[in-house]
């Protein structure tokens, strides 16, 4: 009897301790934003609904033994074009993850106290499949207490060119370029708003022409330069250049 009960006792801290654990965080779908600049002006629409494949509905982390997933979502498919980015973040107290997709490939890195595991196309795992781009980490860090998740889509007109013209999604949406506007209508480059408010996918101009043009590069994405150079620092102290 007391053999059974101690066996039921670990096994209930087993499952308190748990082999996994999981977070996410949803996004309505709809709420594409669409950025152009004309002239020398540029402005934001707001709820776009006409752009499923960058639409994001959520984004998750798994931790499975070794193993840490992250998860994005869209309404649609994941595209496999050179004119589609997708990103994914999860930073932690002691670690951080980061995957992408372009052109129907993916990569990311995963850095923490122990350096980098994986660089790119060679580790982690990225892989899409419908409406769902999942990377699979080695596990770097240890300390959970403090998670920041959050992903991004984007979608240009030309090749190499993020200033311009494009749509993008974000999750949550506090990391928008646009958070803490007003949504209701279109948002011009000099901060005033526009008179109407048109979701159908074209995008309402401002006809006040801003003196200088604004700045809205896709944030995320650009993001890789930075972790080229840091990459290119640890390896370099590293071999003691």
């Amino acid at each position: 009897m007391m053999g059974r009960s101690l066996l039921l006792g670990v096994f209930a801290i087993f499952l308190l301790c748990g082999i996994a654990t999981a977070s996410s965080i949803s996004d309505p779908t709809g709420d594409v934003a669409h950025w152009k600049i004309q002239g020398l002006s540029g402005s934001w629409e707001y709820n776009i609904a006409n752009k499923p494949n960058i639409d994001i509905t959520g984004i998750s982390y798994t931790i499975n033994g070794n193993k840490l997933i992250i998860t994005l979502t869209v309404a649609g498919a994941i595209e496999n074009s050179e004119l589609v980015k997708y990103w994914a973040y999860l930073n932690t107290s002691d670690a951080h993850y980061w995957m992408f997709w372009n052109n129907g490939e993916g990569g990311g890195f995963s850095l923490g106290e122990s350096g980098f595991s994986g660089f790119f196309n060679q580790t982690p795992d990225v892989q899409a499949s419908g409406n769902t781009l999942s990377g699979t980490f080695e596990i770097v860090g240890s300390n959970y207490s403090n998670i920041e998740l959050w992903g991004g889509s984007a979608e240009y007109l030309s090749p190499g060119d993020t200033f311009h013209e494009w749509w993008g999604d974000w999750v949550p949406n506090e990391y928008a370029p646009w958070w803490g506007e007003d949504t209701s209508g279109s948002q011009t480059g000099n901060g005033e708003e526009s008179e109407s408010n048109n979701t159908g996918g074209e995008n309402n101009q401002n006809s006040n022409p801003s003196d200088n043009l604004p700045s809205e590069r896709t944030p995320g994405f650009e993001m890789l330069t930075v972790i080229l150079a840091v990459t290119l620092l640890i390896i370099a102290k590293k071999r003691k250049f």
